[in-house]
């Protein structure tokens, strides 16, 4: 082996420690909320919301059984299971097993899970961005195995309201002089 490509050897793996190192260092924790429930079938599930104040915004994640089976961005409207994260469920609850061939027939014919057979939504309300805190309201919507007018459980459970405390260093928007304050109303 040359000189030259011990070398460069030699400046690449420096190069791949340093990033490795860069890689490594710990990501910022963000102000968070979470609450959980013991709700019929499903169990301890719990809702957690982490707020990102540098960019206004936040995400929900829905765990269920202690797994995490959703997480995305809160927008206007509900946050509900797509159709990959509640046929995870019918692996997670033994309850469902017996659904999980309706479920995966439905899936092949109509090309997507329908609501009213089964569904888990989450519905973030009354969201208010301030230089103190992020504010709001959660409700989470079940279906469970509806087929025929029957379900295994059919039922909306409350969370509450959170107020998460934001510090004046937690976000930089570029925002001058102006006062920093965004509702949503939904």
């Amino acid at each position: 082996m040359s000189v030259s490509s011990i070398l460069f050897l030699f400046i690449f793996l420096i190069s791949v420690a340093s990033a490795t190192d860069i890689l490594n260092v710990p990501s910022p924790t963000y102000p968070t909320w979470e609450k959980c429930k013991v709700l019929p079938l499903l169990n301890e599930t719990c809702i957690k919301i982490v707020a990102f104040p540098n960019n206004l915004t936040a995400t929900l994640t829905i765990s269920i059984r202690n797994h995490t089976v959703y997480t995305d961005t809160i927008d206007a409207g509900k946050i509900c299971l797509d159709d990959e994260s509640l046929l995870e469920l019918l692996e997670l609850i033994p309850e469902f097993k017996p659904f999980e061939p309706i479920i995966k027939e439905l899936l092949r014919v109509e090309h997507f899970i329908p609501g009213e057979v089964f569904s888990i939504c989450a519905q973030v309300t009354n969201t208010t961005w301030t230089k103190s805190d992020f504010s709001g309201c959660v409700d989470l919507s079940t279906v469970l195995m509806c087929w025929r007018g029957k379900c295994l459980f059919k039922g909306t459970h409350d969370f509450g309201c959170f107020k998460i405390p934001i510090h004046e260093a937690d976000y930089s928007p570029k925002r001058g002089n102006k006062p920093f304050h965004r509702v949503i109303e939904n």
